[in-house]
């Protein structure tokens, strides 16, 4: 009968167990536009079941996604907390279910991934902050950098050469470290191929992921002479043109120019340093090309590649505001990747 029903173009009702995995807000009558679930005719009075399987990154649910969770035969959610949530919240007790999450070891794994030919970050992805990766570069008390504008820095300012910057010590750790032990080792080492710790990143553009939380603090802890570079693998949240690179370099804009406004209006004595050691008086463009830390951001990379990718980065950097589960941090994991996360 199961063989039966897969192969059916449309099941019928009645031997159909309907999964809506979604937000509540989505479960027909949806709140906004998207796919029917459950389909027309596939309702409760219809189907087998219908299951709504959902998860919230909150401590507490709306009144509206309440009501929407018991008019389901069953809510599935990843965790105890979830379920804790939920029915502390006022879904019925009786219809939840714990139904974890996982992450396929054997797809994410690192002996198969380097069977594969690697994943180049640097080649693969558009740079948006910071001058051109040097092969084999490491900090150095003064740079002095020239090269091509980013992609989305484009003003004439953009164009100059590059003023000489003083710059700090370095703040990240060696990339001559000893082997992790495992599935990661010095040999693997993405730092050790480029001369470049390369952070990665993977999430969807939303406050609950907090961007702005990420790029301010790696503004604010690097400067182009560290060998770091952060690559940000980014989905839209309903929305379709392609705006993370701007975001992110109207991020280092506002960075500087914040700075710069104090810098001129400090007093004597006070702090007045521009941000990753660009001297005083520097355009902004100038400065997001030539002294801002690398950041790139990757084009649309299909799910088949994420382990390559993940296996020519150093360490996952994710911090949010809350995760239902957290699924690029397993990934990440079952890969051997460090993880720096909240």
């Amino acid at each position: 009968m199961l063989n039966a029903v897969m192969r059916a173009r449309y099941p019928p009702a009645r031997a159909s167990v309907v999964v809506c995995h979604s937000e509540p807000g989505a479960w027909s009558p949806a709140r906004y536009e998207t796919s029917r679930c459950p389909p027309e005719g596939y309702t409760r009075e219809g189907a087998l079941r219908v299951v709504g399987r959902t998860m919230f990154e909150t401590d507490r649910l709306d009144s509206e996604h309440v009501r929407r969770c018991n008019a389901m035969d069953e809510v599935w959610v990843p965790t105890a907390w979830s379920a804790r949530v939920f029915a502390e919240s006022g879904v019925a007790p009786g219809k939840i279910r714990v139904v974890p999450e996982a992450v396929d070891v054997d797809f994410f794994d690192p002996a198969r991934a380097r069977l594969k030919p690697p994943f180049d970050l640097v080649a693969e992805a558009r740079r948006v902050l910071g001058p051109p990766v040097v092969e084999g570069m490491r900090r150095q008390p003064t740079n002095t950098y020239t090269g091509q504008s980013p992609d989305y820095i484009t003003s004439a300012a953009a164009a100059a050469a590059a003023a000489p910057a003083t710059v700090s010590s370095a703040s990240m750790p060696s990339s001559d470290a000893p082997a992790r032990d495992g599935a990661r080792s010095t040999g693997d080492s993405s730092a050790r191929r480029g001369g470049i710790t390369k952070l990665l990143s993977v999430f969807k553009w939303e406050a609950r992921k907090a961007p702005e939380v990420l790029l301010r603090a790696y503004l604010s802890e690097f400067d182009s002479s560290d060998p770091v570079a952060l690559f940000v693998r980014c989905n839209l949240y309903h929305e379709h043109k392609d705006v993370v690179g701007e975001r992110i370099a109207q991020m280092g804009r506002d960075m500087f120019t914040a700075a710069a406004a104090a810098a001129a209006a400090a007093v004597s004595g006070g702090h007045n340093a521009l941000p990753w050691g660009a001297p005083p008086g520097m355009d902004v463009e100038e400065a997001l090309r030539t002294h801002a830390p690398r950041v790139f951001v990757l084009p649309p990379v299909r799910d088949a590649d994420m382990p390559s990718v993940y296996a020519a980065a150093d360490a996952l950097v994710l911090p949010s505001r809350g995760e239902g589960w957290g699924r690029p941090h397993v990934e990440a994991m079952s890969m051997g990747l460090p993880i720096i996360a909240t």
